[in-house]
């Protein structure tokens, strides 16, 4: 793949996942030899744990106090 083509792969990459980090968006890429649709699957499980783990977060420091010390 020529270096034009990459770098086209990555932007739309970056356009549609803009809250993962460049360096991620190139960590997925070259794992799947650039294969677009397997960094796209890898990029949405990210996106699906991080959005797994914001909800299980406690929301304040009485409930982390509070779940810690009675569950």
């Amino acid at each position: 793949m020529c270096t034009f083509m990459m770098f086209s792969v990555k932007a739309r990459l970056q356009e549609n996942y803009p809250d993962i980090p460049e360096r991620v968006v190139t960590i997925a890429l070259e794992s799947v030899d650039f294969d677009v649709d397997r960094a796209s699957q890898i990029l949405n499980i990210m996106v699906q744990e991080e959005e797994k783990k914001q909800t299980s977060e406690p929301t304040s420091v009485r409930e982390t106090y509070v779940t810690n010390k009675c569950g």
